[in-house]
C-alpha cells in the first residue's frame, strides 16, 4: 500500500477530484471538508502526508500546523492556497511546512510537486538535516 495521505479543504469541489486523483498514484487517501475532522483522524490513524487548503472557516493554517505539530505527527504538510502572496514562509517553515501550492493548479503538476518533495525530503534526510524554505508551486 502507498503513503497514507489525509487532503483538507472545505470545497467538496476540490476535495473530491483530488482524492480521485491521488489515489490513482496509489495514494490511501482520507478526505475531511472539516480540518477539527481531519485532526481526530490523524490522532487516532497513521498518515504521512497532510494536504490542506490554508484558509478554512474552521481554521487557519497556521493554527492546523501548531496542532498537528503539538499532538506530535511528524509527516509531511502541505498547504494550498489561493492567496499565497499573504503567507509568511518564515511562520510556516518553523512550523515544518514541506510545500505550499498555489491554487488554482494543474493537476498533473500537483503530483508531481508533492511526489518529488517527498523523494527531495528524503533524499536530504540521508544525507543531513534538511534547512530551508518551502517549496512553493505557483501556477
Amino acid at each position: 500500500m502507498g503513503k497514507v495521505l489525509v487532503i483538507v479543504d472545505d470545497i467538496s469541489d476540490v476535495l473530491v477530484p483530488l482524492g480521485k486523483l491521488f489515489k490513482t498514484q496509489g495514494y490511501e487517501v482520507h478526505t475531511f471538508l472539516n480540518p477539527l475532522a481531519a485532526l481526530h483522524f490523524i490522532r487516532n490513524n497513521p498518515a504521512d502526508v497532510v494536504l490542506s487548503d490554508y484558509r478554512m472557516p474552521q481554521m487557519d493554517g497556521v493554527t492546523f500546523a501548531r496542532v498537528l505539530r503539538n499532538i506530535g505527527w511528524t509527516g509531511s504538510l502541505f498547504f494550498m492556497s489561493g492567496y499565497i502572496a499573504e503567507l509568511n514562509q518564515q511562520e510556516l517553515m518553523g512550523l515544518g511546512i514541506n510545500g505550499i501550492l498555489e491554487k488554482p493548479f494543474n493537476a498533473v503538476e500537483l503530483i508531481e510537486f508533492v511526489t518529488r518533495t517527498l523523494q527531495e525530503e528524503a533524499e536530504a534526510l540521508l544525507r543531513s538535516p534538511a534547512s530551508g524554505m518551502p517549496n512553493t508551486l505557483q501556477s
